[in-house]
């Protein structure tokens, strides 16, 4: 099935942005410009399903525009959107398919553009959701990655700067600042086993209540057909 083609021919105006990203989301192929000049280009080389001018006071140029729209392709739907306050006489010259006077509800446009838009085909815009999601995901898990090696890079330095500290200082301060540094030194370590268990189960797959040094042997090394101690082949 192809995807619906869609032309916004805006005045520079936020909402036609925004609604334009939102059905670039939703899986259709959209152009959005400013220029008639470009659109009308566009209009003559590109078949296009629906076509959404918005007028702005009195220009000609887009008259002229959704005009063309009909005689290029017939089968196109047109809708003109125009300030409701000072609409344009001349827009009532053309035959859209449907008029929207602003100001509008942002719900009540877009409703009235859905009856015109083609349902996208579910199994490909799962596929752009899940690639665009899978994306998005690789991108947190390298920055967190990152984020966690520099951590306990940092934590693992200070650790050696607090032990060297607290070996020359034993005994030569009070007794606050003693406990003091080793609640700190004991933080410390805490913070390194945050790392370690975050690369332990997330990057590295393996159980946070076993050692990274501990190695099974039957169960991790030794193949199937290998039995365990006291068996015979």
């Amino acid at each position: 099935m192809i995807r619906m083609e869609i032309l916004m021919v805006n005045d520079g105006s936020l909402l036609l942005q925004v609604m334009g990203c939102l059905l670039e989301t939703r899986g259709y192929r959209l152009v959005l410009t400013d220029s008639s000049e470009e659109a009308l280009v566009l209009l003559k080389t590109r078949n296009f399903n629906l076509v959404i001018v918005k007028i702005n006071g009195k220009q000609i140029d887009r008259l002229s525009l959704m005009l063309m729209v009909k005689e290029l392709n017939a089968a196109a739907k047109l809708i003109i959107m125009a300030e409701a306050a000072h609409p344009p006489v001349e827009i009532f010259e053309v035959e859209p398919d449907d008029y929207i006077l602003l100001p509008c509800r942002n719900g009540e446009i877009w409703r009235r553009l859905s009856i015109y838009l083609k349902p996208i085909p579910r199994k490909l815009s799962g596929i752009r959701e899940k690639s665009l999601m899978r994306l998005v995901s690789q991108r947190l898990f390298n920055r967190m990655s990152l984020t966690y090696q520099d951590l306990q890079g940092v934590a693992t330095a200070i650790a050696k700067d607090l032990d060297l500290l607290n070996l020359h200082l034993q005994g030569k301060v009070p007794g606050e600042v003693e406990t003091a540094l080793q609640n700190t030194q004991e933080k410390t370590q805490a913070l390194i086993s945050l790392t370690k268990d975050f690369f332990r189960q997330v990057l590295y797959d393996k159980p946070a209540d076993k050692p990274a040094s501990f190695i099974d042997l039957n169960e991790e090394v030794a193949p199937p057909s290998v039995g365990k101690p006291g068996q015979g082949l």
